[in-house]
């Protein structure tokens, strides 16, 4: 009788080290699949991050094109008014000198 214990358990032994075994192997397997899933993630976001800052140095180089354009449009109103300016002083230095003509042919 103690002889057949003794199988039953070194059989019981011998059931349990196998499934001890799957178990460690079927949790190595999934520790590495976790692993690799982070390691994916870890990258996704790196490169999300990265393209996420050249967005924003594209975003501050069209800004500061924006500001140079609006100062440029600035300087060519500036320069606008400054001609209309001058326009408007030579047409009346024009008409008066057109007065002044035709003052002299009357007299």
């Amino acid at each position: 009788r103690s002889g057949e214990l003794a199988e039953e358990l070194t059989e019981a032994g011998r059931k349990l080290d196998t499934e001890t075994g799957t178990l460690r192997s079927d949790l190595e397997k999934a520790l590495a699949a976790h692993k690799i899933a982070e390691d994916s993630i870890g990258a996704s976001q790196a490169a999300s991050h990265q393209k996420l800052e050249q967005m924003q140095e594209e975003a501050r180089a069209q800004s500061l094109k924006i500001t140079a354009l609006q100062e440029e449009c600035e300087k060519t109103e500036a320069r606008g008014r400054a001609l209309v300016e001058e326009l408007t002083t030579a047409s009346a230095a024009q008409a008066s000198l057109a007065e002044e003509f035709k003052a002299a042919q009357d007299a």
